[in-house]
């Protein structure tokens, strides 16, 4: 729509923006049935399984459609890690609790605690494609993002490839959405104190249940972390909290208010230094007596959701975020023999954020045809501050490093800007289910966007207002066997900031993919199995200009294209698993650069990961559980001209618990072989994590 028409203009987006903050409608991109339990809206079922084997995975998720959906319905490949699965594999991080799943890539950078580094189908996901119930998770022009503790997690649902058509813009290979734990009508606590690898001293608690006649629920949930992390010297603390509390005044209402505040403590370079011809070593440039990554961010929102009548439903989701960083580190300029120089980098940085997403849900029938349609109206904006200071710091030498060293703080005269983002998308979707049999999904989304950048060292500001719209269509076929094939067409977007050398704007990333799948889930089982493969082309790429290599042009193209396999099964005799493969053929297709025809670096082609669980039956045995994990990353490059490798590796993690009366006692361990793994980019090494184990004892009541 032309700037100048109704909605195009500031007006009509600031008239749409205000309708849809002041209407009341949904649980976020979650969905109904996506809220965790208790929390008045409608939810997963509660899975019993004979034989005590608990299912690593769930049937119906909101993710791909915002509605409560079965996934055998769904035309879009989707994942969903329930806390069962997380406790089990003792996952403390966002890559541990999502790496077993198809599609996933995590520590392409090796250990870096500062980010939660997930791939999905080649391309990365950590910045528009981090999602926290439903609404988007902001990240700033910097090192600056909302980050997660995974106790606070009810579930996590991964969906891969474009999704645009329904959360606006995003990466090419899909999105990641955390499902925070909400107020419950079941009454239960449980407290838990945790030792480990690295001086990790943890003490957590959930608290949950009804207050007075039921129709008010709460939610209390914390962690309290003192640790050391993989690099020496470098702390790994954290304060987490989080309330929340669920009214519901008339059976139809359901109103709930929640926040979640956290306070990190960690490094801001988990660098080491490499050598001139790519070795890396174990000898830090960093000095403890500088480095740091201090971060505080909270969160609050509500989710309201009313059934108008059996067939409307209206819902809104909104929530405001702040976070703010301190960061230091010392990086290494050059090298004189055993001699490195280096410089001190000090950044400062502030984020605030405020999303709304308002919908309606109407189901009718027009003769054989069932509807089920949603219309929706999304705003969501964001303010970044990034300060940042270089100066001189002492030089290192590696025959002999001394740590320690007094290093004066940069003034913040480097970089100082200030990124103001405005983004409002309109959507409508139609699931059309034809004779209980067939299910052809259809929906296109309008976004205009406007981002302000200024520039507080020269005080110029520059401005781009792109807008888009992305679609998707998609079919599922639904056999009485329990087979359901499926394929889709969709889309992504995401806006690119700069011009090129005629100072015009640059257009937006636009994703396409095609995917075809089989979903087979036996009738009345929780055990799913799925086989997909897809196509993604990513273009509006940028590459070199040839004319001026100062500038870029943006003539490239990146292209992903493989096969997924996932099972989630429910076995006999108290077994249970979770398996994938995934093989991705990521290639740069159109480049004015070294890298056409190339796989990007750090992205393997092969992935593959098997958890298998064991829950002792009835018996003398009972309240056992063993878990046993295998985790294969096959070789990627180092060099975006491929011609130098990152190795391939073979991990193995695994756990014990007992469950006795109230008690739980559990030992899990990754990567207990301690292989050493390095993932290398141009000039830089990282080290993979080595091996860590976990002690929890717990108590419930």
């Amino acid at each position: 729509m032309p700037r100048g028409s109704s909605l195009g203009g500031k007006a009509g987006r600031c008239a749409l923006a205000l309708l849809a903050a002041g209407a009341v409608m949904p649980a976020g991109g979650l969905g109904a049935q996506e809220a965790p339990q208790g929390s008045g809206t409608a939810v997963l079922p509660q899975i019993d399984v004979t034989g005590g084997a608990p299912a690593f995975g769930a049937t119906r998720s909101a993710a791909g459609t915002k509605t409560d959906t079965p996934i055998v319905e769904s035309p879009q490949s989707i994942s969903v890690i329930p806390r069962a699965f997380i406790e089990a594999t003792g996952a403390q991080s966002m890559p541990e609790a999502v790496r077993y799943s198809a599609g996933v890539t995590t520590g392409v950078f090796g250990f870096d605690p500062r980010f939660d580094q997930i791939y999905i189908r080649g391309f990365p996901v950590n910045l528009l494609g981090d999602y926290r119930d439903g609404l988007r998770q902001a990240f700033s022009a910097g090192l600056l993002g909302f980050r997660t503790e995974t106790y606070g997690l009810d579930r996590i649902v991964i969906l891969r490839g474009p999704a645009s058509v329904l959360y606006g813009q995003g990466p090419a290979g899909g999105l990641i959405d955390r499902i925070s734990r909400m107020p419950s009508a079941t009454p239960s606590g449980e407290v838990e104190l945790s030792l480990g690898s690295h001086q990790r001293y943890q003490t957590s608690f959930d608290l949950t249940g009804p207050v007075g006649d039921g129709r008010v629920l709460y939610r209390m949930t914390g962690v309290l972390r003192d640790a050391e992390s993989e690099i020496p010297d470098a702390p790994d603390d954290r304060i987490y909290l989080s309330p929340a509390i669920t009214w519901r005044p008339t059976d139809s209402t359901t109103i709930t208010l929640y926040g979640h505040y956290q306070q990190d403590s960690l490094i801001a370079s988990a660098a080491y230094y490499t050598r001139p011809d790519g070795t890396p070593t174990r000898v830090r440039t960093d000095d403890p007596s500088f480095a740091r990554f201090l971060q505080n961010q909270y969160q609050a929102g509500y989710r309201v959701e009313h059934r108008a009548t059996d067939a409307i439903t209206i819902r809104q989701h909104l929530r405001y975020g702040q976070a703010d960083l301190q960061a230091g580190y010392l990086g290494g300029t050059g090298t004189v023999g055993n001699t490195v120089s280096r410089s001190a980098t000090w950044l400062e940085e502030s984020l605030q954020s405020f999303g709304v997403d308002t919908q309606a849900e109407l189901r009718f029938a027009t003769g054989p045809l069932g509807h089920t349609v949603l219309a929706g109206v999304e705003y969501f904006r964001q303010r970044s501050d990034f300060n940042m200071g270089v100066g001189p710091a002492p030089s290192l030498n590696l025959a002999n490093p001394v740590y320690g060293l007094a290093v004066a703080r940069p003034a913040l005269t480097a970089s100082r800007s200030r990124q103001t983002l405005n983004q409002l998308g309109v959507y409508l979707q139609d699931q059309i289910r034809i004779a209980d049999r067939v299910v052809v999904t259809i929906g296109g989304r309008h976004d205009w966007t406007e981002t302000d950048t200024l520039n507080r060292l020269t005080g110029v500001t520059t401005t781009q207002d792109p807008s888009a719209f992305a679609g998707r269509i998609g079919i599922v076929y639904l056999d009485p066997s329990g087979l359901a094939p499926y394929a889709n067409y969709s889309e992504s977007f995401s806006p690119q900031l700069g011009t090129d050398r005629f100072g015009r704007p640059f257009e937006p990333l636009r994703g396409r993919q095609f995917e075809v799948g089989l979903r087979y889930q036996p009738p009345g089982s929780e055990s799913l199995v799925t086989a997909s493969l897809f196509h993604i082309n990513l273009e509006n790429t940028l590459t070199t200009d040839p004319v001026n290599r100062a500038f870029s042009v943006q003539t490239g193209e990146q292209r992903s294209r493989g096969v997924e396999l996932e099972a989630q099964l429910v076995l006999g005799g108290g077994f249970s698993m979770l398996g994938s493969y995934t093989f991705q053929d990521v290639e740069t297709v159109a480049s004015n650069g070294a890298d056409l025809g190339k796989r990007p670096v750090g992205i393997p082609q092969h992935v593959a990961a098997l958890w298998t669980n064991w829950q002792a039956p009835e018996g003398r045995l009972a309240g056992l559980s063993l878990g046993l994990g295998l985790r294969y990353n096959g070789s990627s490059y180092r060099d975006t001209a491929n011609t130098r490798e990152n190795g391939d590796s073979l991990l193995v993690d695994a756990s014990i618990r007992y469950d006795v009366g109230p008690w739980r006692a559990t030992l899990s361990g990754q990567n207990l072989g301690d292989t050493a793994t390095t993932n290398c980019q141009p000039g830089i090494c990282y080290w993979g994590p080595g091996r860590t184990v976990l002690a929890s004892l717990g108590y419930r009541f």
